[in-house]
């Protein structure tokens, strides 16, 4: 029998003998809905977020779906035993035959559903959480069938965060040196916080962003068509430099959160590129080699390097 989230639509086969004998609560492993389900009637209802059913037979999450795509490939003797569907907690009656699995962590992309069953801020913390914590499994599910557009959104969201924060402690700074002598930097701060409209000054730097995340996904899909055609995606490619800049967030922080966000958004590119394209370490290295080599030149032309 055929268990789907009535939320997000994952579903799994689970076998007759591995079937409840009663209506159960059954939590989804993808996006952690909740619902009552039965082995005659199938979904029943969905239980929304902060409340319970009052004649609810069992503890919350007693019975879940595993969703065994989202989780690593199983160690070799673990393939050889044959792995149940659900799992059941102490709580359950002693006629329960099948072993249940537990729930897997971080599978899936929130952010792909939103808003979904928990809202725009809740899938939005969901998946920066995901790929600064978890961004081998993050990237390894995000699939090429999936539009740019969430992507490209979720980028643009991130950039607006980074780019207000920045604008703010610029200012802040820039009010606090109002009395320094040094005019150059009077002048640095002036040209990263410019004395202009907060929304003009916004909306032009993202479309700088949105420029750059397109022409950085484009070399990249150049270099990798020279080194692994045959894995190679423009879309893929484009998802993948588009939420690696979720560290980014820690801009919030002055100086020291621009620098480790930036930092951990590279370390995500590369973690999500190998994952998603299936690409060795060397490949990675010689795919970042021409923007290392473009950013040494732009040190070494504004004298710097």
């Amino acid at each position: 029998m055929k268990i789907t989230c009535p939320d997000c639509g994952f579903s799994k086969d689970v076998a007759s003998e591995d079937l409840p004998a009663k209506t159960v609560m059954v939590t989804c492993p993808v996006c952690a809905c909740r619902f009552r389900f039965s082995p005659q009637q199938g979904v029943l209802a969905v239980v929304q977020p902060g409340h319970e059913v009052a004649d609810d037979p069992l503890p919350k999450g007693a019975i879940i779906v595993k969703n065994t795509e989202a989780e690593a490939e199983p160690e070799p003797e673990a393939r050889e035993t044959p792995k149940k569907t659900l799992e059941t907690s102490s709580a359950v009656e002693q006629d329960f035959a099948p072993n249940f699995a537990k729930r897997p962590q971080n599978a899936g992309n929130p952010w792909d559903r939103a808003p979904g069953r928990i809202g725009w801020l809740a899938s939005f913390y969901q998946t920066c959480m995901r790929i600064m914590f978890a961004a081998p499994r993050f990237f390894r599910a995000l699939s090429a069938k999936k539009s740019c557009t969430a992507a490209l959104i979720f980028y643009l969201i991130i950039c607006s965060l980074e780019l207000l924060a920045s604008y703010i402690w610029m200012n802040i700074f820039r009010a606090a040196m109002a009395d320094a002598a040094d005019p150059q930097l009077i002048a640095l701060l002036k040209l990263l916080a410019p004395e202009s409209n907060v929304l003009f000054f916004l909306l032009q730097q993202l479309a700088f962003a949105t420029i750059k995340v397109y022409l950085t996904s484009g070399l990249f899909y150049l270099i990798f068509s020279l080194l692994a055609p045959q894995k190679n995606n423009f879309s893929l490619i484009f998802q993948i430099t588009a939420y690696s800049v979720a560290p980014q967030v820690l801009a919030v922080v002055p100086i020291a959160g621009n620098v480790a966000g930036s930092l951990w958004s590279l370390a995500c590119l590369a973690i999500g590129l190998r994952r998603a394209l299936s690409l060795s370490w060397p490949q990675i290295l010689a795919g970042f080699l021409p923007f290392i080599l473009l950013f040494s030149a732009t040190l070494h032309y504004i004298g710097l390097f």
